[in-house]
């Protein structure tokens, strides 16, 4: 009986141009060879990185509401000033895009 072989966690797509089907150097390798080979990773791996992704996202999101509440009743701590809570807004704004 022969062992099902895993496929690798990511590959890379080597000269890579806009017809790439049809172009005969174009080839998919387990190491990145030039600095711009296209990486792909496996769905299961990318599905795993969406959901820590926005479970983070959400921690963060609590946390800066948190923060913002806190700081709205003056309750703030001193350790946490305005340029962390812009840092974690400016976080927040670029994973919701």
């Amino acid at each position: 009986m022969s062992e099902k072989l895993k496929p690798p966690q990511k590959i890379y797509l080597q000269d890579y141009c806009e017809d790439y089907l049809s172009y005969g150097n174009t080839t998919w390798c387990d190491d990145k060879q030039n600095d711009d080979d296209i990486e792909y990773i496996l769905r299961s791996e990318y599905n795993a990185l969406r959901a820590e992704n926005e479970r983070l996202r959400e921690a963060l999101s609590s946390l800066y509401e948190a923060c913002m509440k806190a700081d709205e009743q003056g309750d703030l701590s001193e350790y946490v000033d305005g340029s962390i809570l812009d840092r974690a807004s400016d976080a927040l704004k670029e994973v919701t895009k």
